[in-house]
Parts: structure tokens; C-alpha cells; sequence
């Protein structure tokens, strides 16, 4: 389902895929900041997934990296790309849970 208050793009090769009403659809990164074109954000988020974050962390533009850092291991075949040398980390939050899971809240910006 959409995120709420703010426009969402969904990244997809699959033509056919639906998407519900209200939320775009593109091909690749590229077209879809192309619909922020011409427009003033302040910012833009990429949640996903991991061929798009890579993609997301090469261009110029992105000079913010949130993350959300799940202190377990967990089997998964998906991972978040190696964070670029160009970033430094500027923030932590302290550790935090939810249940039996614990995390915390990390902030990298372009050096």
C-alpha cells in the first residue's frame, strides 16, 4: 500500500505489474526521478530494493544515507549494498528494541 503524504514510485521491469491507484510506476531509477523533474523536494528516499540502492548510492545527488542497522543475522539472499568510501558516518542512535529485536538508527553523509 502507498506510503502516506508524499508521492510513491514504484521501480519495476515487470509491464504488467499493477500498482495502486495514486502510485506511479517506472522502469528504472533513472525514469522514475524523472518525475521529480523540474519540482523542489527536499528530499527523495529509495527504499529498495538492493540493485536499486546500489543504483541510488552511485548518483551524485545522493548525499544522505538512513539507515536502519537489525542487530541479528538473519538468512537472507538480499543485502544492502557496501556503503562507499565517500560516505562518513555522522549520527547513531543508541540501540533500541521491539520485541526481541534490537537495532538502531545510522546516518552517513558525502564526504
Amino acid at each position: 500500500r502507498p506510503l502516506p503524504d508524499r508521492i510513491n514510485v514504484v521501480i519495476t521491469r515487470d509491464a504488467t505489474y499493477a500498482v495502486p491507484s495514486g502510485v506511479l510506476k517506472a522502469e528504472s531509477l533513472e525514469r522514475a526521478l524523472m518525475f521529480f523533474e523540474g519540482d523542489v523536494f527536499e528530499n527523495v528516499f529509495v527504499i529498495g530494493g538492493g540493485q536499486i540502492y546500489a543504483q541510488a548510492i552511485g548518483l551524485p545527488a545522493c548525499q544522505m544515507l538512513h539507515l536502519t542497522r537489525i542487530l541479528h543475522n538473519f538468512r537472507c539472499d538480499t543485502f544492502f549494498p557496501q556503503i562507499p568510501s565517500g560516505f562518513k558516518q555522522i549520527s547513531c542512535s543508541k540501540v533500541m528494541k521491539e520485541k526481541k529485536w534490537k537495532y538502531c538508527f545510522l546516518e552517513y553523509a558525502r564526504a
